[in-house]
């Protein structure tokens, strides 16, 4: 035992664990073996050796946990080892919007018009202005009417800052804002006090690209969530002499809160007095806070991976949510995985935080001039917009009444919110699964009283036509339809809300034959179905794809021109391919509370029982 008591425990990493341990290891020596430690003042010596020992311990734990990408929680130490893989967190962005202008009354009607760089914009958001502004020149010509429109100009929110340096071998320069947009930052430079004009500097991510006479910049992150720009050393990029004024502007913005800006006025004084009337193309969207310390060490280890190139569709994923902000969800096929297969092609979808879908200009944008450097040259990316597949979702919970005071409306509404809440956590987004056992036992869980749930799902795709001319509509579901029928309609596995067809005031509605053929129909005063002679589409049961040949529909029920299809799947486990969305809308979510009397006892032979529909 004195010879264990020799040796010093090192695993005890606790106050009184490190004290104790010293403790034993002095009572097994010779000279403190009958020593009492407790009333020696030596207690007092060994408190202050424990407590030395601990704040040594707790100190390299800490330190040592910086270290390491997984395990760090400072900034700093993420952004660091970031940084030693290449990756730079993106900063704060500045929501953007496309807006028309109109401008008439032109004093001199000029041939043609231009609008300046810098002319602003003001639209309101709960009740706070915020100024946007042009980043580029417009010009329009006039018109046979003498106006003259700006079709498409792009407007950026935020205050345009320079912060002005003098180059010296000690100086740092930073970025003097935690929100400011490093995609708007421009670095000018002038060389020589003697010659007035300012050399524009352009940023580079990489070191090919930088010989000792490139005039470009680099940047990263500092300390209190700054950017820094870096120059040359001349081998690697030019480097500016000492004394020269060094320029750096960039826009600082409101982050999130001017999205969804969508009524402008124009405030600027370039166009005079001329009469401006503005229709907004695509509210304000984009708007983002600085990068997070979870989405560093998400994306920097991807971000090395991939090496700074487009090759797989795995490199897509990482590459674009850090060259374009406004990514929520993406997903990346090949062309080789597409329906039908179309070689040579990279397919992206992206879900945007603001809006639905993308401009077309965005679309451009991206495909044009953000990944095209990153590329292969024999591969076409083609951006897609996502396919929203609804499910709907009809649930009857049954509940012991002795087991709750709560009315059946208030437990129906509880299992409301938890198809609500499994919606936001687990649908929304690609590549999901809705897995119909996970739903129910969350709606039994929604209250203690409930004892079971009876629930039926059909899946739901929202039809936009165009309106008065013939086309085919294809609609892959991607699903397989239910169809258990061995006659014609037996079965009815697809229905939808009413259209009218161009020729026609009768309103007509889509049905299966439960063959594989798709009918209309209209109905009669006595609600007796009259079917069209011929087929209008085709579905295919397996696959889940459905085809509808040469419709000319003039019009719909619905206010908003819409026709919902309603289908119902062979599996209540429904997935998202490619570029689908798998949603429950709140509108699509049906609940209702019954009283179980059997569990509750007062039905005693279960003759009762309240039996509900699945099929």
């Amino acid at each position: 035992m004195a010879d264990q008591n020799r040796r010093i425990k090192v695993a005890e990493l606790d106050f009184d664990g490190i004290k104790t341990n010293l403790k034993n290891y002095l009572r097994g020596q010779s000279q403190f073996s009958d020593f009492d430690f407790e009333g020696a003042g030596i207690s007092v010596l060994l408190d202050v050796l424990a407590y030395n020992t601990h704040y040594n311990a707790l100190y390299h734990n800490m330190s040592v946990n910086e270290m390491f990408l997984d395990s760090a929680a400072k900034r700093e130490s993420v952004v660091s080892i970031g940084k030693m893989l290449g990756y730079t967190p993106k900063s704060a962005i500045c929501p953007t919007a496309t807006i028309q202008l109109v401008v008439s009354n032109v004093s001199g009607n000029p041939d043609t018009l231009t609008l300046p760089t810098a002319s602003t914009f003001t639209s309101t958001v709960d009740g706070t202005a915020y100024t946007f502004q042009t980043t580029s020149a417009y010009t329009a010509s006039k018109s046979s009417t003498n106006t003259y429109t700006f079709p498409a100009v792009v407007i950026t929110e935020g205050t345009m800052v320079t912060n002005t340096y003098t180059a010296a071998s000690n100086t740092r320069y930073l970025v003097a804002n935690a929100n400011a947009d490093m995609t708007s930052l421009g670095v000018s430079v002038q060389e020589d006090p003697n010659n007035a004009a300012y050399l524009g500097y352009t940023l580079v991510d990489n070191i090919v690209n930088a010989g000792p006479s490139s005039r470009v910049f680099f940047t990263k992150e500092v300390e209190d969530k700054l950017y820094e720009v870096e120059f040359g050393d001349g081998a690697v990029g030019f480097a500016p002499p000492n004394g020269a004024t060094v320029k750096v502007s960039y826009c600082v913005s409101s982050l999130t809160a001017a999205n969804g800006s969508k009524l402008f006025t124009y405030t600027g004084g370039g166009l005079g007095s001329s009469t401006v009337n503005i229709t907004t193309t695509s509210a304000a969207s984009g708007g983002a806070d600085q990068e997070s310390i979870d989405s560093i060490k998400f994306n920097a280890p991807k971000s090395f991976a991939a090496q700074n190139r487009a090759v797989t569709a795995d490199d897509y994923k990482v590459i674009l949510p850090q060259l374009y902000d406004n990514v929520d969800a993406i997903s990346v096929w090949g062309g080789e995985e597409n329906d039908p297969p179309v070689y040579g092609k990279a397919y992206i979808s992206i879900k945007p935080k603001s809006g639905t879908t993308l401009t077309e200009s965005t679309k451009l944008n991206i495909t044009n001039n953000i990944i095209k450097s990153k590329n292969l040259v024999s591969v076409i990316p083609e951006i897609v917009d996502p396919d929203t597949l609804g499910i709907i979702v009809q649930s009857t919970v049954y509940y012991n009444q002795n087991v709750t005071s709560k009315a059946k409306e208030t437990i129906a509404s509880q299992a409301n919110a938890v198809v609500q809440n499994f919606n936001t956590a687990n649908l929304n987004k690609f590549d999901s699964v809705f897995r119909f056992s996970a739903l129910s036992k969350e709606i039994d869980a929604s209250d203690v009283s409930i004892i079971s749930n009876s629930t039926q799902i059909n899946l739901k795709k929202v039809l936009t036509p165009t309106l008065n001319v013939a086309t085919t509509y294809t609609l892959p579901i991607n699903n397989p339809i239910y169809n258990d029928a061995k006659s014609l309609r037996a079965y009815v596995a697809i229905s939808s809300t009413g259209f009218t067809l161009s020729g026609s005031n009768l309103v007509y509605f889509l049905e299966d034959d439960a063959l594989g053929n798709i009918y209309t129909y209209y109905l009669t005063g006595g609600n007796e179905k009259v079917y069209s002679a011929s087929t209008v589409g085709t579905v295919n049961y397996e696959t889940g794809l459905i085809t509808l040949n040469n419709l000319s529909i003039s019009g719909t029920t619905l206010s908003n021109g819409t026709i919902n299809i309603s289908i119902e799947p062979s599996s209540y486990d429904v997935v998202s391919v490619r570029n689908q969305l798998a949603s429950i809308a709140n509108e699509d979510i049906v609940v209702s509370a019954i009283a179980d009397k059997v569990a509750s006892g007062e039905s005693t032979s279960s003759a009762d029982y309240v039996h509900t529909k699945v099929r």
